[in-house]
């Protein structure tokens, strides 16, 4: 691997901002510590939501306030929907981690940013849910769990933090104008695809780190058209990136190796533009289009996959 690779894979990597921790993206009309101001990150979006509130000019959106999450823990029990201008920082992604329970997701819907934590539902949580729960097919289950942080309006942010999910997908974006900026985040043992674009979403993941799931690192699919660049894809133990479904999208200089299948999949009316990608050490085809596959492959360095560089078949 070149220099450039092995830096964007060094697992000892500084993830916050800085070295004098995170820090808020926009002046924010109050910070609540939890634990501090509030016990529970629940309690501060509420006292945050009511202060903002009142600080608001006539009827004009509420202004921005921030949520700082102190080193430790945080348990969240039950759904969050955060529909706020609000910022949540934590102290960094090895000193603060959100901890999901078996049936609880994060839903943003508005101008939310999420940064600097760890954010994870791990297998003792999910395993009494995941054990004679759904039906499978071919060891796969036919109903997805929740995933940890469902994106179903608004522009969100969310930078900089670790995401893993033992039962689930760590982000699903669902919705026409959806169009959150998913960047510089490690997306890692998920059950289900990693990150999900569905029913028209769009916006950005560009330069994450996905590998080690289960799944597909990345899923496209029911007219969702997202850029997806700068991201490494590897390990999966299936494939890297599955478009499919008139899904679109703009792949590009994303680099896309040793997935256990191919690295990109495109199938049903899928159409992305698949643009200056290095794919390589894949362990079936580097692309593979069939089932009725569409799209444009321009400029992408292929080698090294163990089956054809690209194949296309199947009215493709």
């Amino acid at each position: 691997l070149d220099s450039g690779i092995l830096s964007r894979l060094e697992p000892d990597a500084p993830n916050d901002a800085d070295a004098q921790g995170p820090r808020f993206r926009e002046e924010v009309c109050c910070e609540l510590v939890v634990p501090g101001d509030a016990a529970s990150l629940a309690e501060a979006l509420a006292l945050g939501a009511a202060r903002a509130a009142r600080l608001a000019e006539g009827p004009s959106a509420a202004p921005t306030f921030g949520i700082r999450l102190l080193s430790g823990e945080h348990l969240v029990s039950a759904s969050l929907q955060v529909d706020q201008n609000a910022e949540i920082i934590g102290a960094g992604v090895s000193s603060t981690v959100v901890r999901l329970g078996t049936d609880s997701t994060l839903e943003f819907c508005g101008s939310v940013r999420l940064a600097s934590v760890t954010v994870c539902r791990d297998l003792a949580t999910t395993k009494a849910a995941t054990s004679g729960g759904a039906s499978t097919l071919s060891g796969c289950r036919t109903v997805r769990a929740l995933p940890l942080i469902e994106v179903s309006r608004g522009s969100c942010r969310i930078e900089q933090c670790d995401l893993s999910n033992a039962s689930g997908s760590a982000v699903r974006v669902s919705g026409a104008h959806t169009s959150p900026m998913i960047s510089q985040n490690a997306i890692h043992a998920c059950r289900d695809p990693g990150i999900v674009f569905r029913d028209g979403a769009d916006g950005s993941l560009c330069a994450n780190r996905l590998f080690g799931n289960s799944s597909v690192a990345i899923e496209v699919h029911s007219r969702a058209d997202p850029l997806i660049e700068d991201n490494d894809v590897f390990d999966g133990r299936q494939g890297g990136i599955f478009v499919y479904n008139r899904g679109k999208g703009h792949l590009r200089r994303n680099k896309i190796f040793r997935n256990a299948l191919e690295g990109v999949e495109i199938k049903q009316g899928g159409k992305p533009l698949v643009e200056d990608n290095d794919i390589y050490d894949n362990l079936e085809c580097g692309i593979f289009i069939h089932d009725g596959g569409e799209g444009r492959v321009i400029g992408n360095r292929i080698h090294s996959n163990s089956y054809a560089g690209i194949e296309i078949k199947d009215a493709s």
